[in-house]
């Protein structure tokens, strides 16, 4: 089992466009991100549904399910790259805790408990 966790991710979209501090619950704010989204993208050669490339275009839905959209995109996107090698994906060695009971974040590097 592994999860992601789209703010490890952020970095890979570059800064957002624009200057100051940013919230990815406010839709002017992800629209901030969009260009470094599609250029990560379009660097892991990845084929948008059009529908879902104009969603991404708008900053997702203007109401709270905007963020997780967001999200989820990018959680997607960080799965591809695991799988294809853009992002390496940080395999635990034998932690018991890890590999028998929650998992770990996909491409996460592993770490030792002190």
């Amino acid at each position: 089992m592994a999860e992601t966790y789209p703010r490890e991710y952020y970095r890979h979209l570059g800064p957002p466009a624009g200057q100051g501090r940013w919230s990815k619950r406010r839709n002017t704010d992800r629209l901030r991100l969009i260009p470094g989204l599609l250029a990560w993208a379009a660097a892991l050669a990845v084929e948008w549904d059009p529908g879902i490339r104009r969603r991404a275009e708008s900053g997702f839905s203007e109401d709270r399910n905007g963020e997780d959209e967001l999200d989820a995109i990018i959680g997607l996107l960080a799965m591809i790259a695991v799988v294809t090698g853009a992002i390496d994906a940080e395999v635990p060695a034998d932690d018991p805790a890890v590999l028998s009971t929650e998992g770990w974040i996909l491409g996460r590097p592993a770490e030792n408990p002190a």
